[in-house]
């Protein structure tokens, strides 16, 4: 399977290409913290692939540091 460069709130609340799902909130909550990086064309909102890694990676840092 093909990855694909951009994902909508939608595909990423369902979880694609391997990326655990996100629910909308919490996409929301990452979004208002600066945890997800997201591109905005009118009112729609994307995900660069690239970003997606990124967040889990940060998140699976402060989890490491948590339990630490």
């Amino acid at each position: 399977m093909l990855m694909k460069d951009y994902y909508t709130i939608e595909e990423t609340e369902k979880g694609i290409d391997g990326f655990l799902p996100i629910p909308k909130t919490t996409q929301s909550k990452y979004r208002k913290e600066g945890l997800l990086v997201f591109i905005k064309v009118g009112r729609q909102i994307y995900y660069r692939n690239e970003h997606l890694k990124q967040l889990f990676v940060k998140l699976e840092q402060a989890a490491i540091h948590k339990a630490e």
